[in-house]
């Protein structure tokens, strides 16, 4: 029967010059779906077909032309009987039915064993008049479980992958388990690898692979205008023409040895883009079946792609976040001005210089440097030039103390230094002297020549005493640094710490 036609019966039907809702949705449905027209008082054998869907009409010749047809026209004699009696009790009013039957087959095809399939066939009244009619193929139901079950392996792979992306930092170990994962459950997959991009260049390196010589490919490294497509293209493809070229012959060479390139006959794979700059390109292979790659497998190789660049993102992400953590860090243990260590930056030194000391059996000792007549700088010429002072003055003391010295800013223009470890007084007091010289030349304070002569004073507190505390030491030091200012200033002063605060109780 024409669409024309069917339209015309089903509006008589219906009783309505239009056709239900949900008559589109039978239309289109992919289950062979069979109209029937049932009135209440209908038996089962003079149900007649309404119309059929696209599938039932493939399933069965007869129902391209459904006129006349009805539904035991369409299942073996076997399958009458109980089909009659499960029709008549959803007319009647039942929920719907379900049960087994034989599709007939076509006249033509009489005879031919090879043609009988047995189907589900779910019967349910869609309204007063009329009923639907759905045959399942009991091989379609299998199909539908292994891919119920293909879908439940992927779910798994996925949660195994996420949990791995958050437990490990080492991307290559990742890209690794990923791509063995993707090989076990993606439809068509036989093989695979995962390259990764070398950030400020175009090329890609080899992170991980399945079914190849990864030693060998990661002595390589391949150009995005090398690749068998657009890596710019971020959906995933089915690709059965590899080559390229753009290759050269060199890498070709590699590609067959490490790659196995003539052996692949189809690849599905997913070039990953995040804010739209290449990070990473995935690709699976298969090396027996050009038609092995399926909807499924673009579906699933998108999926993975895109768990790359979540973990991409994350790692961003984790990245700015230490970078955050280790800048307040910085801003709570170091002077904004001079970007030397602070206060509490250097009580925590000077108490890991004297436990060192202490453990090793070794004198201590610190050195409080001090601008003179710092105050008359900030009066006379401003206070941005008293900090460029400041900042001048710390340069000229990190330039002169050795390695593991650490040089900070007590406060306002004094400073302090802890020494890695002198083992004589003499050490402490050559290093004054190298301060005092290295401030007899001007400093420069500015690109624009501004430089100005500063002038320090230095007070050193020494000790050898094991059980001394960091304040009686700092406390020596300023006291020598006091006795400087007074001697005149520009000079040094030494202290030293004969007994220790129990001791002189």
């Amino acid at each position: 029967m024409r669409r024309s036609q069917e339209r015309e019966a089903n509006a008589a039907a219906f009783g309505s010059d239009s056709e239900p809702d949900w008559f589109e949705v039978v239309e289109r449905s992919p289950v062979a779906s069979v109209l029937l027209y049932a009135a209440s008082n209908a038996v089962a054998s003079q149900a007649t077909v309404l119309h059929a869907n696209e599938a039932a009409r493939a399933l069965h010749p007869r129902l391209s032309d459904a006129a006349d047809s009805t539904l035991f026209d369409l299942i073996d004699d076997a399958s009458v009987s109980p089909v009659a009696e499960r029709f008549t009790h959803v007319v009647e009013g039942a929920a719907g039915a379900t049960l087994s039957v034989v599709v007939r087959p076509a006249a033509s095809d009489l005879g031919a064993e090879d043609d009988v399939e047995s189907y589900e066939l779910k019967l349910r009244a869609l309204d007063a008049d009329c009923v639907i009619a759905q045959f399942v193929s009991l091989d379609g139901s299998r199909s539908m479980v292994h891919a119920l079950e293909e879908q439940q392996r992927f779910r798994s792979a996925l949660l195994e992958l996420s949990r791995l992306a958050h437990e490990t930092t080492d991307d290559d170990e990742f890209c690794q388990r990923l791509i063995e994962r993707a090989v076990d459950v993606v439809p068509g997959a036989q093989g695979g690898s995962v390259q990764l991009h070398m950030p400020g260049t175009t090329r890609y390196r080899f992170a991980a692979a399945v079914g190849y010589d990864l030693e060998g490919l990661q002595q390589n490294t391949l150009d995005r205008t090398e690749f068998f497509r657009n890596t710019s293209d971020p959906a995933a493809h089915i690709v059965r023409d590899l080559a390229n070229s753009e290759r050269g012959e060199e890498t070709k060479e590699w590609l067959h040895t490490f790659g196995r390139l003539d052996e692949i006959v189809v690849n599905v794979s997913a070039p990953v883009l995040v804010g739209g700059a290449p990070v990473a390109f995935l690709s699976l292979d298969n090396f027996e079946d050009p038609n092995a790659m399926t909807r499924a497998s673009v579906e699933m190789t998108t999926v993975l792609g895109n768990l790359i660049g979540d973990l991409w993102r994350r790692r961003e992400l984790e990245a700015e976040v230490r970078k955050e953590r280790e800048a307040f860090r910085h801003q709570a243990l170091h002077d904004p001005l001079t970007q030397l260590p602070n206060r509490r930056n250097l009580e925590r030194c000077l108490s890991d210089m004297l436990t060192a000391c202490r453990d090793g059996g070794h004198p201590t000792s610190v050195l409080f440097v001090d601008i003179d007549d710092f105050k008359g700088v900030n009066d006379r010429l401003g206070h941005d030039v008293g900090d460029m002072l400041l900042i001048g003055v710390a340069n000229g003391l990190n330039s002169v103390v050795r390695g593991g010295d650490v040089v900070g800013r007590w406060g306002g223009d004094e400073f302090l230094i802890v020494p890695r470890r002198f083992d004589h007084p003499d050490e402490a007091e050559r290093l004054a002297a190298r301060i005092l010289t290295r401030f007899e030349t001007d400093l420069d304070l500015n690109e624009d020549g501004l430089t100005y002569r500063a002038r320090l004073s230095v007070g050193i507190g020494w000790t050898a005493i094991s059980d001394v505390d960091s304040s009686t030491l700092v406390n020596a030091a300023d006291e020598a640094l006091y006795a400087a200012k007074a001697a005149g200033k520009g000079v040094t002063r030494f202290r030293s710490i004969s007994a220790s605060p129990s001791e002189a109780a």
